[in-house]
């Protein structure tokens, strides 16, 4: 029981979207080279058609013409854009490397709405965009309301010049940044479209979301093929998607803050002028610190929170996990009994390395550049308490007391329930880290405690 969310909602079949948004009136002069041989672009003596571009007219140097495109050598988005998540006049997205016009999508199925229609009037002094409307009851589960970017589309472009972008295998993932606005609940997915048409989705949640790519899976299929699992074909356009239901009107309003991709841990998620990326916690300040959800800042170590019970029936623990915490808690809390067994257990357990909003947990390598661990803990009433390291060779542990608990990394050994054992030695990676409560065959035990710190030392 690490917490991990293995049931995703994701929703299978809600429809196939035919409004992708293209802008084909965006009040913008395209042909900048047939009135006076002028070109906004660039002047070459062919327009490559393999580098996406493509031939607007005449250039005032004879025997060159204007290409309008972009190619290894020349990005003209470069100059307007500057490297993390911007919006310029007309809806048009920077989003790190992905770069196109935002468009919205109330689906093919009548009586459902989304507001604004378009972002023609959105200028460069908004910070987010934002939506809402309400999708209808179908059979079909096709009832869609979208909000989406095109991620390969230079400023001023049309139809003709909407591309895809070919760079995931540099990422690993995207990061999205939303707002839900109102308490009525509905589920929000993000989505990309490819250019051999596959769709790829998952769920996302209020706040920052880190998604790898290979949570991204096959949205109307099942068998959970990933879009890491299809080799990353190029994307075509992101999406913020709302499904329908079969019977239900859903009515939903939400914004995006935020959009761009990451590598290991940093993604660039501001719309400063450095290109330098940013943490992909930029919420976390080196500190111990609660986010919502019940993501935990622990200096190096970050990721979800969570309980267990263990396996023993007569076990209990509350809550069930931490998904109603906010950023107003300082510190984690939980109680309950172990049942009169010494195979019962009650623990709160971190996750060592999640991205915030992900559901994948990964190893935290950086052990062996501190001495232990530094764990302060509330202990209401008299149980015994352990805490534990899992890696990949096993699990380490050893009693802690209430107070601050300042732990070298030999105090940690492999044999929990004796004297023997080895030592761990800070250098196989961390996967998590537990506070247990032991049962015992002599009786049932209750406990309560307090997580009010947990970082490296």
């Amino acid at each position: 029981d690490t917490g991990i969310i293995t049931d995703t909602g994701i929703i299978t079949d809600t429809g196939i979207i035919t409004d992708t948004g293209i802008i084909t009136d965006t009040g913008i002069i395209t042909d900048t080279a047939t009135a006076d041989n002028s070109c906004r672009y660039t002047c070459r003596t062919s327009c490559v058609s393999d580098g996406g571009w493509e031939m607007l007219g005449n250039c005032a140097v004879p025997g060159t013409v204007c290409c309008y495109g972009w190619s290894e050598d020349t990005d003209p988005v470069a100059a307007e854009c500057n490297g993390g998540f911007d919006i310029l006049d007309g809806g048009y997205v920077c989003a790190g490397p992905l770069h196109g016009y935002a468009w919205t999508s109330p689906g093919e199925i009548a009586g459902a709405s989304i507001e604004p229609e378009d972002f023609d009037d959105v200028t460069s002094a908004a910070t987010r965009l934002c939506v809402a409307g309400n999708t209808v009851g179908d059979e079909s589960w096709g009832s869609v309301g979208v909000l989406g970017i095109n991620a390969a589309q230079i400023p001023g472009a049309v139809d003709r010049n909407f591309d895809s972008w070919s760079g995931a295998d540099s990422y690993d993932g995207l990061y999205v940044d939303v707002s839900i606005n109102i308490n009525t609940p509905f589920t929000l997915q993000l989505q990309i479209q490819t250019s051999v048409g596959n769709e790829y989705c998952t769920t996302v949640k209020d706040g920052a979301n880190t998604v790898p790519f290979d949570d991204l899976t096959k949205c109307w299929e099942s068998g959970n093929r990933s879009y890491e699992d299809d080799g990353r074909p190029p994307i075509e356009s992101v999406m913020l998607l709302v499904p329908g239901h079969n019977e239900d009107d859903i009515y939903y309003d939400f914004c995006l803050n935020g959009l761009s991709v990451y590598k290991g841990s940093v993604v660039d998620t501001d719309s400063d002028s450095s290109t330098t990326p940013d943490t992909a916690q930029e919420t976390c300040d080196g500190g111990f610190d609660i986010l919502a959800g019940g993501y935990v800042c622990a200096g190096e170590i970050h990721g979800y929170a969570w309980t267990t019970p263990g396996a023993e029936d007569g076990s209990e623990i509350e809550p069930e996990d931490f998904a109603d915490i906010s950023t107003s808690d300082s510190r984690l809390c939980v109680s309950g009994n172990t049942a009169a067994s010494y195979d019962s257990i009650g623990g709160l357990g971190v996750n060592a390395n999640q991205p915030l909003g992900s559901t994948n947990n990964a190893e935290w390598t950086g052990a062996d550049a501190w001495s232990g661990l530094r764990v302060d803990v509330t202990k209401n009433g008299a149980f015994t308490m352990w805490a534990l390291i899992y890696t990949d060779s096993g699990e380490y542990c050893t009693e802690i007391s209430d107070g601050v608990n300042s732990i070298d990394w030999d105090e940690f050994y492999t044999e929990c329930w004796g004297s023997d054992g080895d030592p761990y030695d800070g250098e196989d990676p961390i996967e998590r880290i537990l506070l247990l409560v032991p049962g015992d065959e002599a009786g049932e035990i209750d406990y309560n405690f307090c997580l009010n710190e947990l970082l490296p030392e």
